[in-house]
């Protein structure tokens, strides 16, 4: 039952659209650019490390002018021009995995030379329809491995600090190793679904080796063998003796508890000396808890009283020590992934505060269970109604585990705010304030350009124009109407024409930019009768 809650939920996140977390600050040659001889080399310069899996240079003929190229990381990544690279139009295509694991792809186009003749031949676009097939697919197998991975370790953390007389039991070690082994097969399946995703292979590309490299070279692939360690040592735990039995718990749950640190964009956020640990303890205590609830409901289904009761006394103990280290460590995450309260009205502060609402009534119900239901186990008279209720309350609090473990599972599939925050400030450190804001949004087919000059508060001028992607040739729509709002300063949205240039483009010049903050511009363009592209951009203003 448990199973299909889990894979419910996390298919209804899954619909949802992922956004990548790493972000192309600058290119040399920049988009766009014409200049009049080949540079020396080419770079890619992103706001944090990622890691290139594929990275193509393509001249007008649809030739490829790069080696193969290996994996490489690096928050710059260089590469020496190609020999004989003549004058022409060229699109350097690139795919890389950022350091908490989500892949991101993206194209420079420039032009070396006086060019007569068509444009570069770009690289067909990406199947959308395939690539939210991989995002549901990885969200999926995210929850199952959470839920298997805090369910193993946390039943070994009860064992080693709450009733060690279940080390013997055999349905609690047959437990153990049925979530151990499902939680293996789920983070290994992460690999080759990581190296699908960055791939944009179909499904055959699963059992192909180039697409296991790929994915196994991104910090998915670190984390898979840590926790596989430990996943191996909970599951011979199960069969181990008396001696034995407490070290491999231990070293099992510890080792899977590192894993958590090793990727995702918690624990790759710097600072990372504070991240990791914090992330480390906050995987901890949801083990502890969520992982603590069957062997609880075991105890209290073939137990007498007065032994569940000394159970949930020492389980209640050491949960007032886990609720605070959740308290500080949610805490510091928060902090660090938000950035600011401007954050907490994005689709992350949402989904955050879903999830916070399910753990506020969990610990609600463990409150009832500590302080009214557990003190009436010891009466006679109350001990069987007060133990049916401590059943129902447990089982709730499993179920409304579930919810939060595929609420984290779509958390790490969502950029926190923090991400657009850096790029902002990076973005305007690089550029000045007289270059403003200059981004690209892709819309099926289109690419819909958006600058915004000077980007600071007060008067802007706003330039927009459209290509198709596939062959980066301008597209001149009928009209753009703009739909411009800044929530965080309770500004509403304001209806905006544009007006069509000589050059093809369309601007809008005013002072409806007049506060900073963070403003979201909806863009709509009228292609045709029958074909209109709609974008939503968000737009720092300083």
């Amino acid at each position: 039952m448990l199973a299909w809650l889990l894979l419910l939920v996390t298919l209804s996140f899954a619909s949802v659209d992922a956004h990548a977390h790493a972000i192309l600050l600058a290119s040399a040659p920049p988009d766009g650019a014409v200049i009049a001889a080949a540079p020396p080399s080419l770079q890619l310069r992103f706001n944090e490390a990622v890691t290139v899996t594929t990275l193509r240079l393509v001249d007008h003929e649809g030739q490829n002018r790069l080696e193969p190229w290996q994996p490489v990381s690096g928050q710059t990544i260089d590469v020496d021009t190609p020999a004989r690279l003549d004058n022409g139009r060229y699109l350097l295509s690139y795919r890389v995995v950022s350091a908490d694991g989500h892949p991101i792809g993206g194209t420079i186009a420039f032009q070396i030379g006086a060019v007569v003749g068509p444009p570069a031949a770009a690289d067909p676009a990406p199947d959308e329809a395939r690539d939210r097939v991989w995002r549901a697919a990885g969200a999926v197998d995210r929850a199952v491995s959470y839920a298997m991975l805090l369910l193993a370790s946390g039943n070994a953390l009860f064992v080693l600090l709450i009733q060690p007389a279940l080390a013997a039991d055999r349905r609690c070690r047959r437990q153990r190793l049925l979530w151990a082994a499902i939680g293996a097969a789920a983070i290994v399946l992460a690999v080759p679904l990581e190296g699908a995703a960055l791939s944009g292979s179909d499904a055959a590309g699963l059992i192909e080796y180039q697409t296991w490299l790929a994915g196994w070279a991104t910090t998915v692939g670190s984390a898979t063998a840590i926790t596989l360690m430990g996943l191996v040592l909970l599951a011979l735990a199960s069969a181990a003796g008396e001696r034995s039995v407490r070290f491999l718990l231990a070293g099992g749950t510890l080792a899977v508890i590192a894993g958590f640190g090793v990727t995702g964009h918690a624990a790759t956020a710097a600072p990372r000396a504070l991240m990791i640990p914090t992330v480390c303890a906050h995987a901890l205590v949801a083990a502890f808890w969520i992982g603590s609830l069957p062997p609880l409901l075991q105890t209290f289904a073939g137990s007498e009283s007065r032994v569940a009761a000394q159970v949930i006394r020492r389980f209640s103990a050491w949960a007032a020590v886990a609720v605070t280290l959740l308290l500080v460590a949610g805490t510091i995450l928060a902090f660090v992934q938000f950035g600011g309260a401007e954050g907490l009205a994005t689709p992350y502060g949402l989904i955050f505060f879903a999830k916070l609402a399910a753990v506020c009534a969990m610990l609600a119900l463990a409150a009832v269970n500590k302080w009214h239901l557990a003190p009436s186990l010891i009466v006679l008279a109350r001990a069987q109604h007060a133990a049916s209720r401590l059943l129902l309350t447990i089982k709730a609090e499993l179920v409304i585990g579930i919810l939060v473990i595929a609420a984290t599972a779509w958390l790490g599939a969502t950029s926190p705010p923090r991400i657009f925050k850096a790029a902002a400030l990076s973005q305007n450190q690089t550029d000045g304030p007289a270059q403003g804001y200059t981004t690209v949004v892709s819309s099926g087919r289109y690419a819909v350009h958006l600058e915004v000059t000077p980007a600071r508060a007060g008067d802007n001028r706003l330039r927009l124009w459209l290509e198709e992607r596939a062959s980066a040739q301008a597209v001149v729509p009928r009209e753009i109407e703009l739909d411009l709002s800044n929530p965080g300063a309770g500004i509403e949205p304001l209806v905006r024409a544009t007006r069509r240039e000589a050059d093809g483009t369309f601007s809008m010049a005013g002072p409806e930019l007049s506060l900073p903050g963070a403003w979201i511009i909806r863009v709509g363009a009228l292609v045709s009768d029958f074909e209109r592209v709609n974008v939503t951009i968000e737009v720092p203003v300083k």
